[in-house]
Formats: structure tokens, C-alpha cells, sequence
């Protein structure tokens, strides 16, 4: 009764990257050392080699293997918009009468595991004004986006 009467309110979940055998079926921390390819949306894509990763500054953890989230880090360098939640998976658990007030690429991420609080942000202070206001011109920051993975080495390994 409870999700009947607040429609908006279950989680769901989207995973552009279809189901295969990609993955190590003994750990799936890792990409099975066969797989050629991955299946992102209905888009086949190449496993990367260790020099189309280096390219792009992805440092092995245990070369040769690659590990999932290297892949991801690999997934949203080169193939970002198919990686990305669609506008109908953004929308799909919000009311039809609420506006797209603001979509951002990145922003000043607090390091709330080094003890940084939300509140002392910026950018999270910006964006609750703009929540609360509608008004998207509030969102003015002053701080470089640190949301890129490049930001967060240990990303991957939490």
C-alpha cells in the first residue's frame, strides 16, 4: 500500500552494461582475461588494451588483469553518453509536474570520508538554494569540479 499511494518513492536501478560472460566467474571484481568485448547499451565495445588505458591515464592494479572499475573508468572516458542515465531513466521515478531545473557534469565534491561536511560545500549549499528556489541561476560556483575519477585514486577500491 505504501509504494501505491507514494508511486515515486521505490529505488530503481539502470545498468546500461548488459549481463554476459564479460565478467571472471570466479571473482567479479574482475573482467574474465577472455572477454574481447562488453555490451553498453546496445553498442558493442572493444575490452581496452593496456595501451588504450594508459592513453587515457588508467593505471593497472594488477597488470595484466583488468579490474571492473577500470573498465567503468575506461567506459566513461570514451563512451560517457551511453554510460549516463537517459532522460527518460532520469525521469522515470519523478512526478510528471516537476521541472528539470538543472543537470550538472560535475561539481566540488565534499571528501566526507576525510571529515568534510556537505554543509560546509559550496556547491551543496548553491544547489540547495537552487532546489529550493527553482532558480538555477543560483548555482554559481567558485571551486573547480573534482568529481572526475581522476580526483578519487581509491575510487573502485572502497
Amino acid at each position: 500500500r505504501h509504494l501505491q499511494a507514494n508511486p515515486h518513492s521505490e529505488s530503481q536501478f539502470f545498468f546500461p552494461v548488459a549481463a554476459s560472460d564479460w565478467r571472471d566467474p570466479e571473482c567479479d571484481e574482475w573482467v574474465a582475461g577472455d572477454a574481447a568485448q562488453i555490451r553498453l547499451r546496445d553498442q558493442q565495445i572493444a575490452i581496452p588494451s593496456a595501451h588504450d588505458l594508459r592513453e587515457l591515464g588508467i593505471v593497472l592494479e594488477e597488470p595484466p588483469r583488468l579490474k571492473v572499475f577500470e573498465l567503468c573508468r575506461f567506459l566513461a572516458e570514451v563512451e560517457r553518453d551511453l554510460v549516463l542515465a537517459t532522460e527518460e531513466e532520469r525521469r522515470r521515478k519523478v512526478p510528471e509536474d516537476l521541472v528539470e531545473v538543472l543537470i550538472l557534469d560535475g561539481w566540488k565534491h565534499p571528501d566526507v570520508l576525510g571529515g568534510e561536511l556537505p554543509s560546509s560545500s559550496e556547491a551543496f549549499r548553491q544547489l540547495a538554494l537552487v532546489l529550493a528556489s527553482g532558480d538555477a541561476s543560483a548555482y554559481r560556483p567558485t571551486e573547480a569540479p573534482n568529481t572526475h575519477w581522476r580526483f578519487w585514486p581509491e575510487g573502485g577500491r572502497l
